[in-house]
């Protein structure tokens, strides 16, 4: 029953506030670590944040809260990779509590990752910047694994496929 209230309450709001909770929260254990480049990585949430509000109570941005979110999810993914460079228990400790907050806050985040992956996989083209990240990110995690050789040629062919046309934006 727990659960099913999580998930509600995750589908009520929108993106861009679950992933602020999620970078709330993260963000508090970044702060536990009484690592410098944990509480900088804090720090840049704190500083975007800002950023993010003052964007969004300015009518001259027209910056919306969808657009916000669509680079916040980039962000997310991003995390678990930049975590990798962490010494191993810092490392252990944050993605343990990153996945779980996640999870909390944001349940769908990884499986829509890979409903979305397998749906561009299967169209054979990337649409626009958005899939073009989420193939990017994928190829990051698996670039170089032998046992990820044959998803990687798919993956970089898209890519190349979308850079071809003009995309991605720099």
């Amino acid at each position: 029953m727990a659960r099913r209230k999580e998930t509600l309450r995750s589908e009520r709001r929108g993106r861009f506030d679950a992933y602020s909770i999620v970078y709330d929260r993260f963000n508090e254990e970044l702060l536990k670590c009484d690592d410098p480049r944990a509480a900088m990585y804090a720090q840049s949430w704190i500083d975007t944040k800002a950023k993010f509000t003052a964007w969004l109570n300015d009518p001259k941005k027209e910056v919306r809260r969808s657009s916000l979110a669509s680079g916040m999810e980039q962000g997310l993914r991003d995390t678990l990779i930049a975590l990798e460079s962490y010494p191993a228990p810092i490392r252990e400790r944050l993605t343990k509590a990153f996945r779980r907050i996640l999870m909390e806050e944001a349940p769908d985040f990884f499986t829509g990752d890979s409903a979305k992956l397998m749906r561009i996989v299967k169209r054979g083209r990337l649409r626009n910047e958005s899939e073009y990240y989420l193939v990017r990110h994928r190829l990051d995690e698996i670039e170089g694994r032998e046992t990820h050789r044959d998803e990687t040629i798919v993956l970089v062919r898209l890519l190349d496929g979308f850079e071809a046309v003009g995309g991605p934006r720099g």
